[in-house]
């Protein structure tokens, strides 16, 4: 394993550093079964080689979301009436990166689930903090969390530019500062993007 399984009352979910996924029932009060076995006839396969840093996430009953070589990937149990109960991969994997914290979770008022997760991306030096329908997988919001700098910041103007990996991210010391009572605090803006533009501002959490 690459990171500690995730458990249920009635179950382990273990993503292996071969890259599967692996599902182990664990052995209920006055049952005779296994101390652990395993609950499909084959594991999931996530990625290809050896030593794939791949976690499991978060999970519920029948979803399972792992992160496999920086990808986020929602797999469910299934029941197919030739094949019987499978794992399978559910949508498009989604680039994300490294977890930095655990998967943060909130359900609202309709009983939807959105995830949380903060991740620095494995091609740049890039914290974000996206936020993830998790039954869907679409990204419902994403944030860039401070600035990793490259260069020395430079005054210009008396405004400050500092290069990161998305760009030069520009500071004006005379706009005023965040409300206390707003969650995200705006603390520069992305002034010329290097690459997609996804993110117009750089914020900091309060």
């Amino acid at each position: 394993m690459s990171a500690p399984p995730w458990r249920q009352a009635d179950r382990l979910a273990i993503a292996t550093q071969a890259g599967y996924l692996s599902l182990l029932g664990i052995r209920q009060k006055d049952t005779t079964d296994p101390l652990l076995f395993p609950l499909f006839k084959q594991d999931l396969a996530l990625g290809e080689g050896e030593n794939i840093p791949c976690q499991v996430v978060h999970a519920d009953a029948e979803n399972y979301w792992t992160l496999t070589r920086g990808q986020l990937q929602l797999v469910q149990a299934t029941l197919d009436p030739m094949l019987g109960p499978r794992l399978v991969k559910r949508g498009t994997s989604i680039p994300l990166g490294t977890l930095l914290h655990a998967v943060q979770t909130h359900k609202d008022a309709d009983g939807r689930t959105t995830l949380f997760l903060t991740t620095q991306a494995d091609e740049h030096p890039t914290c974000l903090c996206s936020a993830v329908d998790a039954e869907d997988g679409k990204i419902v919001w994403q944030r860039q969390l401070g600035v990793l700098p490259r260069q020395a910041p430079r005054e210009i103007a008396g405004q400050i530019i500092l290069p990161d990996a998305q760009g030069l991210m520009l500071f004006d010391p005379s706009k005023p500062s965040a409300k206390a009572s707003e969650p995200w605090r705006r603390a520069g803006a992305l002034a010329r993007p290097t690459a997609v533009d996804r993110w117009i501002s750089c914020f900091t959490y309060t």
